[in-house]
């Protein structure tokens, strides 16, 4: 038997933002096919045992060194979902996760957080707002 986990939230979150991502990268001359997202989980945590917290992947070929403005940008887009972007020629940047009242998570305080909305509802999948 086989079993599969899907980060669906965070998929669909990403098809809903298309057309807010395509704009931020558009804003700096970053085309279509020079970034991709996909939907996954934070592997820090898998490996850590805390558990499965989807996440939405970035991964670009241009951004060189991404700027505060622009990851903020895309967290703003991208929340409630913790987002990392990966480059070509840079470590990985974690984007920052926002509230809905525009504040910013610390990332433990948002993992705290998300796990104890899941506890609570049974569920073992974060939910899009």
């Amino acid at each position: 038997m086989n079993c599969w986990i899907a980060a669906e939230h965070a998929l669909r979150h990403i098809q809903k933002s298309r057309p807010q991502i395509d704009a931020a990268f558009t804003e700096r001359n970053i085309q279509k096919s020079e970034y991709a997202l996909f939907a996954g989980f934070d592997e820090s945590l898998i490996q850590d045992g805390i558990g499965y917290l989807e996440q939405i992947h970035i991964f670009t070929s241009v951004v060189r060194s991404a700027d505060s403005p622009f990851l903020a940008q895309l967290g703003k887009i991208l929340s409630p979902f913790s987002s990392v972007l990966f480059s070509e020629s840079s470590h990985p940047h974690r984007l920052p996760v926002f509230k809905p009242d525009g504040t910013m998570w610390e990332f433990d305080e948002f993992v705290f957080e998300t796990a104890s909305k899941l506890a609570d509802s049974g569920s073992t999948a974060a939910e899009d707002p």
